[in-house]
């Protein structure tokens, strides 16, 4: 066993009982988690590929031609 787990493994524990003191908090977060999850996980993705592409296209944009 790595020897980073058991610590790890405590420490993620201690967090958990400091994020969520009890079940009905639980519950009332995984109620509004779903907009949460959709804004990090699609649109703010996708926000940031589209910048690079349009920071990219006009990177090449002004690049003279040979």
């Amino acid at each position: 066993m790595n020897p980073l787990v058991l610590p790890l493994l405590l420490i993620a524990i201690v967090l958990a009982y400091s994020i969520w003191p009890n079940t009905s908090y639980l519950i009332e977060f995984f109620q509004v988690w779903p907009l949460y999850s959709i804004v990090f996980g699609v649109f703010l993705p996708l926000l940031l590929w589209m910048l690079g592409k349009l920071k990219r296209h006009r990177a090449a944009a002004k690049k003279p031609s040979p």
